[in-house]
């Protein structure tokens, strides 16, 4: 858990958010799916509402895609803004926060 603590965000501050769960650091090599095909990706914060990630491809926000993720498989996502190929993304359901930690403890 110690570990854990270090890679914590607090993101409060960010009138643009409402999340109520921690974000966490990390950085987990993924596949996004959107319509036109499939986007290799960097998650580089996890919480369980969604993510952040790094794409070198143009996703527009509004977009709905799935992702690939270690432990869970495939979970369907919307693109929520696109800032400069940082995307913040939100899970349709939400993740258990004791499967995200088991997530960031691979990585």
């Amino acid at each position: 858990m110690a570990q854990n603590a270090e890679r914590f965000f607090d993101f409060s501050a960010d009138v643009h958010e409402h999340r109520n769960s921690p974000r966490f650091q990390t950085s987990i090599p993924v596949s996004l799916h959107t319509f036109d095909g499939e986007a290799r990706a960097t998650i580089v914060d996890l919480s369980s509402g969604g993510f952040a990630c790094r794409v070198e491809c143009a996703i527009r926000p509004g977009s709905r895609c799935s992702v690939d993720l270690p432990i869970i498989g495939q979970r369907d996502i919307e693109v929520i803004r696109n800032e400069g190929g940082l995307l913040r993304c939100a899970f349709h359901a939400q993740v258990e926060e004791f499967t995200v930690r088991s997530i960031l403890s691979i990585f």
